[in-house]
């Protein structure tokens, strides 16, 4: 069988399990609960091989490549599914199978795949910094590291098991960059937990005084930059397939409400000014969906890789702004209601733009990399 006729497989058994289980009544009472997802759709995804999808196969999943995790994103962009598939298994699962070690990999990969772990990634620490300025601090001290620092707006860390924290290794602050694994339950641990535009969650943290044993450092040490690179890069380009998901069913939703709106005795669907925006926001997913499948290529040239997702980051969250805009508009005061979905959809677009980097942060890293390329 064909690494096509796989994907497509894998396509259609998310989207017949999302179509029984994740209606968006279904979602908007998983969002709303008191823990903000829910466990047994966790398990099932579990059960359907979902977050192997995202591992690589040398370190236990079935990956090949990033494709397997893309369909599956742009499924749960369908459905907008709010489970931390990629905090927790590409992001924290990117982390692991290239940081850890054997040990780390046999020990901590096979509670993820089999839906036991939630993880985050606590490394960002405000909208002023860099993704590589790291302020938090992790001094030896003994068998021990002491982490000190606070991070922010860490996506899905209110749910998690378990927090992979970013700190420099020594007290002053300009040593490598290291991942420790901390337990949120941990003394010293506070976390500030809240509800993002998009109806997930997200937290802030502060670590004072955090004791964590020498075998919580992700790998054997040494520089953890490329890949916490890696892993966001991962994230981004899982983010536009979600991305594409989402704008499939924003044209669809408007295209049909076009054609059964009536005005002056007639579908709305009938007036030119209308026809040329729908065809717009059709044109803009189509060349959205054109950069987003060059990524699987391009992902695996390390030269290339960061400047293609920043392209592809720039390229798609354009074309979803204006999807989700001209959607509000053309259903009028209807879509922003809780009788449509439109409005659910256009904040998880919104939301998707400004996560892992913004517009204007990807496009400058995109220019960077292509002076320096020059």
């Amino acid at each position: 069988m064909s690494d096509k006729e796989d994907h497509g497989l894998l396509r259609d058994s998310v989207a017949k399990f999302l179509g029984a289980r994740y209606d968006i009544e279904r979602r908007r009472e998983i969002a709303a609960s008191e823990a903000g997802w829910s466990r047994d759709i966790w398990r099932e995804m579990a059960e359907l091989g979902l977050f192997a999808a995202a591992i690589p196969a040398e370190a236990g999943g079935f990956a090949q490549g990033i494709e397997e995790a893309l369909v599956v994103m742009e499924e749960f962009g369908r459905r907008l599914v709010v489970e931390p598939f990629s905090e927790t298994a590409i992001v924290a699962g990117t982390l692991i199978a290239k940081l850890g070690t054997a040990a780390q990999r046999s020990d901590l990969l096979p509670p993820i795949m089999a839906g036991d772990a939630i993880w985050a990634l606590a490394h960002e620490e405000g909208y002023a910094n860099g993704a590589d300025d790291v302020r938090t601090v992790a001094i030896p001290e003994g068998e021990e590291y002491r982490i000190d620092g606070a991070k922010a707006v860490a996506a899905a860390a209110g749910w998690a098991d378990r927090l992979l924290v970013s700190a420099r290794i020594g007290a002053a602050g300009d040593g490598a960059l290291a991942l420790f694994i901390v337990d949120p339950q941990a003394a010293g641990v506070g976390i500030e937990r809240y509800r993002t535009l998009d109806g997930r969650g997200a937290a802030d943290i502060s670590l004072s005084g955090v004791l964590v044993p020498a075998g919580a450092l992700l790998g054997a040490g040494g520089d953890a930059c490329a890949a916490l690179g890696d892993a966001v890069d991962f994230a981004v380009a899982a983010q536009c397939a979600e991305a594409l998901g989402i704008m499939s069913v924003l044209n669809a939703a408007t295209v049909e409400y076009a054609k059964v709106r009536q005005q002056f005795g007639q579908p709305i669907g009938r007036f030119q000014a209308l026809q040329h925006r729908l065809v717009d926001m059709y044109v803009a997913e189509s060349e959205a969906r054109g950069m987003a499948a060059t990524l699987p290529a391009l992902f695996g040239m390390a030269n290339r890789r960061s400047a293609a997702v920043s392209a592809a980051k720039v390229q798609i969250a354009e074309a979803g702004r204006l999807i989700a805009e001209e959607a509000i508009q053309i259903h009028g005061g209807m879509g922003m209601t809780q009788e449509l979905s439109i409005g659910d959809y256009a904040k998880r677009m919104i939301a998707l733009t400004m996560q892992h980097g913004d517009v204007r942060a990807h496009l400058d890293r995109f220019v960077a990399l292509e002076m320096e390329a020059a």
